[in-house]
C-alpha cells in the first residue's frame, strides 16, 4: 500500500472525524458484548433456571412451615407403609406451583386402610397439573399410609401403591390370594349384574408375566334394583386391559347382603 494512503488512513483517526469514528467503534463493540451476554444468559437460564427456581420455591414453602412433597405437610415419605384407597372430599389450591407444572394443593381425604376403620385427614400434596382431573371431589385414588402415623399419607401413582409401600413379593402374593378367594366366593354365589367402569387404576403388581392387578370404581346396575357404586379388585390379562377402561360396561357379581363386595366376572 502506498505510504501516502497509509498516512491518509492514519490521519482519519487524528482529524475532525476521529470522534465519530471512535464512537462508532465503541458502539459496535458494545452491541457485540450485549449480544454475547444475552445469549449466555438465555443458555444459562435454560440449563439451570428450573433448578434455581425449585430451590427458591422450596425455600419459600419451607419458610411458610411446609415442604412440598407427596408425603403431605412435612414432606416425609411413609416409612412403615401400606397401600390404601381414599376418596377426595375437597381440594384447593395453595397458590404455590413448582416449575409452572406441579401445583401444591390442599386435599381432604377419607382414607380406608385394609382391615381398619376409615378416617378423614387433610394434607398438602404436590401433583402434576395434567393429573388434576384425577383429584377432584368424589374421586377414588390410591394412597400409601404410614401404619404408625395415619396422618402421614402419600399419593400412590405409577409405579403403584404396592411398590411405593415397599410391599414385597410374599406380601403381594398373600394379598392377591385373599382377593382371589373372596372373588371366587362371590362368583360362585353372587348376583349377576352389569356395571359401568367409572375409574380404573393399576396397583403396581403383575401376575404371571405382564398381567396387572387392578382396582376399579364401578357403577353397578342390578336388574330391578337401584344402581350403586362399589369397588372391585382383579387381575386382568394385559390384552384385555382396554376392555376395563372408564366408560366400558362389564359383567360383575355382587353380594346382595353387602353391596360393597363386588367381583368382576371374566367369563
Amino acid at each position: 500500500m502506498p505510504r501516502a494512503r497509509i498516512r491518509e488512513m492514519v490521519g482519519m483517526f487524528k482529524g475532525p472525524m476521529s470522534i465519530g469514528i471512535w464512537i462508532g467503534i465503541a458502539g459496535v463493540t458494545l452491541l457485540f458484548c450485549v449480544g454475547f451476554f444475552a445469549v449466555f444468559y438465555i443458555v444459562f437460564s435454560a440449563v439451570l433456571g428450573p433448578a434455581v427456581g425449585r430451590d427458591k420455591l422450596l425455600q419459600a414453602v419451607e419458610s411458610a412451615g411446609a415442604a412440598p412433597g407427596p408425603g403431605g405437610d412435612n414432606g416425609k415419605q411413609p416409612q412403615n407403609a401400606e397401600p390404601a384407597d381414599a376418596t377426595v372430599l375437597s381440594v384447593s389450591d395453595t397458590g404455590v406451583t413448582l416449575n409452572d407444572i406441579y401445583p401444591y394443593v390442599q386435599m381432604e381425604l377419607e382414607v380406608r386402610p385394609q382391615g381398619r376403620p376409615a378416617y378423614r385427614m387433610s394434607s398438602k400434596f404436590l401433583i402434576n397439573r395434567l393429573d388434576i382431573p384425577r383429584y377432584q371431589p368424589g374421586s377414588v385414588i390410591g394412597v400409601v399410609v404410614d401404619k404408625n402415623d395415619p396422618n402421614n399419607v402419600a399419593l400412590a401413582g405409577a409405579p403403584g401403591a404396592a411398590q411405593q409401600a415397599g410391599m414385597g413379593k410374599a406380601e403381594a402374593e398373600e394379598m392377591l390370594k385373599k382377593v382371589d378367594a373372596a372373588n371366587q366366593a362371590l362368583l360362585a354365589r353372587g348376583v349377576a349384574a352389569k356395571a359401568t367402569v367409572i375409574k380404573a387404576w393399576e396397583m403396581g403388581i403383575t401376575v404371571n408375566g405382564p398381567n396387572p392387578a387392578m382396582k376399579f370404581l364401578l357403577q353397578v346396575t342390578p336388574d330391578g334394583q337401584p344402581a350403586f357404586q362399589s369397588e372391585a379388585t382383579a387381575v386382568v390379562v394385559q390384552a384385555s386391559v382396554p376392555k376395563y377402561q372408564p366408560g366400558n360396561i362389564i359383567s360383575v357379581k355382587y353380594d346382595a347382603a353387602d353391596t360393597t363386595r363386588v367381583a368382576i366376572d371374566h367369563s
